[in-house]
C-alpha cells in the first residue's frame, strides 16, 4: 500500500506501521499459548503417573501437538480479525 492509498482510506503512516505486523504477533502469541497448555497437560499427567518418561514424552508431545493445534486456530482467528477490523482488513 503506497502513501496516496493510505490517505485515501484515512490512515496515517503510523497507523499502517502499527497494524502491519499484527497477524504475525497474534499467530506467535496463540502458538505460545498452545505450547504452554500442552506442557501443562504433561505435568498434570506426571502427577498421576510419576515416571520421568511420562514427563519427558508428555512435554515433547505437548509442545508439538499444542503448537500445531493452536497454529491452525490462529489461522481462523487471523481471518476473523481481518473481516472484523476495518483498518486491519484495508492493510491486508
Amino acid at each position: 500500500m503506497t502513501k496516496p492509498q493510505l490517505h485515501e482510506y484515512g490512515l496515517s503512516e503510523s497507523d499502517y506501521n502499527k497494524y502491519k505486523n499484527l497477524p504475525k504477533i497474534i499467530e506467535r502469541k496463540i502458538i505460545n499459548v498452545g505450547a504452554i497448555l500442552g506442557v501443562s497437560v504433561a505435568f498434570v499427567t506426571f502427577l498421576f503417573r510419576p515416571h520421568i518418561e511420562v514427563l519427558l514424552g508428555g512435554i515433547w508431545i505437548g509442545l508439538i501437538f499444542g503448537s500445531i493445534l493452536f497454529y491452525i486456530l490462529s489461522i481462523f482467528i487471523s481471518d476473523w480479525l481481518s473481516t472484523k477490523n476495518k483498518i486491519y482488513a484495508r492493510i491486508l
